[in-house]
């Protein structure tokens, strides 16, 4: 991840592949430009034997919006998701 350079996450999305597997995307900045894109499995259902998968369906994607665990300290999940306006 590149927070390790200054770096700050300014997207967080999840969204769905033509296949139907669950990724998320995360966007980082530095100094007011874009430097990375990951884009990562979230339920591990990656389908087929090479273990890639492709980028999500833009209509697919929102916007994450994390909170913390009740009573389990460091601890987000995502809570309800709105739709994001890309």
């Amino acid at each position: 991840m590149g927070l390790d350079r200054g770096e700050k996450v300014v997207g967080d999305f999840e969204g769905k592949t033509a296949r139907g597997e669950l990724v998320g995307v995360l966007l980082f900045q530095s100094a007011g430009r874009l430097t990375e894109l990951e884009v990562y499995s979230m339920d591990g259902q990656i389908k087929g034997e090479s273990g890639k998968f492709d980028l999500p369906i833009i209509d697919s994607m929102n916007l994450l919006v994390w909170e913390p665990v009740p009573g389990r300290p460091n601890t987000w999940v995502p809570a309800k998701s709105p739709k994001s306006p890309a």
